[in-house]
């Protein structure tokens, strides 16, 4: 199973069942230059896939969407900032964090 989750929950929360994977769905335009990185993994977590989906337009400079699924096998902070490779990290011009928190599996 998977939980998508984007913007709308920034700094906000969210619970998963034990196994599941978290997608980070956030809005990029890479012809610019700025990317999502994810901040370091917690302990107990693992990166799954980093992509990036088209927009619908197919129209040059038209945003993407990075997508990085991650599966915490315990209660985590999950982060990622928005900002150009050839830059320092502190000048992300955006920054996303989530709290996670893991259900035991049922037994």
């Amino acid at each position: 199973m998977t939980t998508r989750i984007g913007m709308s929950s920034k700094d906000g929360a969210v619970t998963v069942d034990s196994g599941e994977v978290v997608e980070l769905a956030l809005a990029e335009n890479p012809s610019t230059g700025y990317r999502w990185e994810l901040g370091p993994l917690p302990p107990g977590a693992e990166l799954v896939s980093d992509r990036v989906e088209p927009a619908p337009s197919r129209l040059p400079g038209a945003a993407a969407c990075r997508v990085l699924a991650i599966r915490p096998h315990e209660d985590a902070r999950l982060s990622a900032r928005l900002r150009r490779s050839w830059e320092p990290p502190e000048a992300a011009v955006e920054s996303f964090q989530v709290s996670v928190t893991v259900r035991p599996a049922a037994g």
